[in-house]
């Protein structure tokens, strides 16, 4: 019984995470404003600021390359999606324990 309820919190989080992604990649406000909002724990926000920029940026430099630039570039992009993922898990994973707690 406690590996399934570990098991449903560890995909909730993750599914908390990948809509946040989502969201702020899209510049959804609502999202953006319920990422930001988040208030019972204590997380650096200016660098969820620069993570989703980082992102933003190099989806959209991706899209005007050259073929020689083309690899770089999807590097960077991978590289800048998985910090960004690490970092909205990392804090969907410390909201859901929180909630467990309460």
């Amino acid at each position: 019984m406690c590996y399934f309820f570990y098991m449903q919190q560890s995909q909730e989080f993750v599914n908390t995470a990948n809509r946040w992604f989502d969201g702020l990649i899209s510049k959804d406000i609502e999202i953006t404003n319920e990422v930001f909002s988040v208030s019972s724990i204590d997380f650096d926000r200016q660098e969820l600021r620069k993570l989703v920029r980082r992102v933003q940026t190099s989806q959209e430099q991706s899209q005007n390359v050259s073929e020689e630039e083309k690899a770089k570039i999807e590097a960077a992009v991978r590289s800048a999606r998985k910090s960004l993922t690490r970092f909205l898990r990392s804090l969907a994973k410390q909201l859901t324990t929180e909630e467990t707690f309460d």
